[in-house]
């Protein structure tokens, strides 16, 4: 973190006396050992400034102003992981948020100079809480992303509440036919709760590489509303539980104007409390900027699916992306993408063939305090055969989002999002002929 980020916490301990200092040290006041504890710290005379606090806390071991300076020059003596307490304790004794804030950021300077940058960004992130103005604010969140950039370890937690049409992907139909669908065969209402965690930890770069190890896990689990275990008696809502973990390795190399990225995952999933699947996928893309403003990206990825709930449904699929950002002259964000996948599968239910079109707007300004952005998306998935119809089965999808993110609703550099999502599936087979609706409420990092 820069030091410019910090100084003026310092500097608030120039401003506390006026008075003239004596010729002789112990003739001083308190007020006049500060006054001269920040000029020599001022004048890098730091053994001075640092004997001065020591004298400070003697007399007064809650001495909040010498706590923040001490801390400060162990800091810049090369003595971070002693800077730390002193740090902690000028917290503890503030009262106001300003004094809180200087607090906040001197610790977090002092945490991130010892290596412990996720706990300095997490001091960071308390630092924007109480901070008494914007630009005070500001500096918190610059401090935090020069660490941040800093730090080989990242995470990520995501978290949403969604009341859903369509918890087990049912049909829209209540029968084909003279045939009539069981209730646990038609769209089930409820809640779905997902929790999401990941991490990443950076190697040492090279010139033109960086080399990352990642993992990642996710939650769902769902709750039927009363109409939904009406209708589906067989099922429980428990049913339709999904988990999966992944393990990560990714790479970054520099050519040129283009940035190449490879990596594979290796991760298990479970559906309903059972043993689902053990999965394989290698991905390689390109990136490069056409124009300041133009991006183009293309990927190719393959995945191996080893079903372990049913052999036969086990599969490989091949997919490959190009996308296209294009950031407008007001900083709007238009993103167009086009996938072409296929899936091949003993299982006549699971091979197939995928064509899928997503356009998507990011706003960059908000609007009422909403940050807003949306996206309409299309896929086509074609299967050769099904016991259901001659001649295969079709299905075309297509979905729409809105998101909304509450950016005035800060709390600790996280703010809440909402979305709104509609989809509906056309199939020429009426089991899978279907509509869904879901409002996710969740939380994510401001910054």
């Amino acid at each position: 973190m820069p030091a410019r980020n910090l100084i003026a916490a310092v500097a608030i301990l120039a401003a506390i006396t006026s008075q003239p200092l004596q010729a002789e040290p112990r003739q001083l006041t308190p007020d006049q050992m500060r006054g001269l504890a920040v000029s020599s710290y001022n004048a890098r005379q730091l053994q001075v400034a640092l004997d001065l606090t020591a004298a400070l806390l003697a007399r007064d071991p809650q001495d909040r102003l010498a706590l923040l300076l001490r801390s400060r020059t162990l800091r810049d003596m090369g003595q971070p992981r002693a800077a730390i307490a002193p740090a902690r304790q000028a917290w503890a004794l503030a009262k106001t948020d300003r004094e809180k804030f200087t607090a906040a950021m001197i610790l977090a300077q002092a945490l991130s100079s010892d290596g412990q940058r996720t706990m300095a960004q997490l001091w960071l992130r308390r630092a924007g809480e109480v901070a008494p103005g914007d630009a005070a604010k500001r500096s918190a969140i610059q401090g935090y992303r020069y660490v941040r950039s800093r730090n080989p370890l990242s995470f990520q937690l995501s978290a949403t509440a969604t009341p859903t049409s369509n918890i087990n992907g049912g049909s829209s139909e209540t029968g084909a036919g003279l045939a009539t669908f069981d209730g646990d065969a038609r769209a089930l209402s409820g809640m779905e709760y997902t929790l999401g965690f990941a991490a990443r930890y950076l190697l040492p770069p090279t010139e033109k590489t960086q080399t990352a190890l990642t993992f990642s896990a996710y939650a769902a689990q769902y709750q039927f509303s009363s109409s939904a275990r009406q209708q589906a008696v067989r099922v429980k809502a428990s049913d339709f539980a999904f988990s999966t973990v992944a393990l990560g390795l990714e790479q970054k190399r520099i050519l040129g104007p283009v940035l190449l990225s490879y990596g594979m995952n290796l991760g298990h999933s479970w559906f309903g409390g059972s043993d689902l699947a053990n999965f394989a996928q290698l991905q390689a893309g390109l990136r490069w900027k056409m124009r300041p403003q133009t991006e183009l990206g293309l990927s190719l990825s393959t995945d191996r699916q080893q079903r372990l709930d049913t052999a036969s449904a086990s599969s490989n699929r091949l997919a490959l992306t190009a996308v296209l950002v294009q950031s407008l002259a007001s900083r709007d964000q238009f993103r167009l993408s086009a996938t072409v996948a296929r899936t091949r599968s003993d299982n006549i239910r699971v091979d197939r063939r995928d064509l899928g079109a997503e356009l998507g707007y990011q706003l960059a300004e908000p609007i009422a305090g909403l940050q807003l952005g949306g996206q309409l998306s299309f896929e086509l998935r074609t299967y050769d055969s099904t016991p259901f119809a001659v001649g295969g089965r079709n299905d075309k999808k297509t979905s729409a989002t809105l998101t909304a993110t509450f950016v005035q609703w800060d709390y600790f550099g996280f703010v809440p999002t909402l979305d709104v999502t509609v989809s509906r599936n056309r199939s020429n087979v009426a089991r899978y002929t279907t509509r869904e609706a879901g409002i996710p409420f969740g939380v994510k990092s401001a910054f």
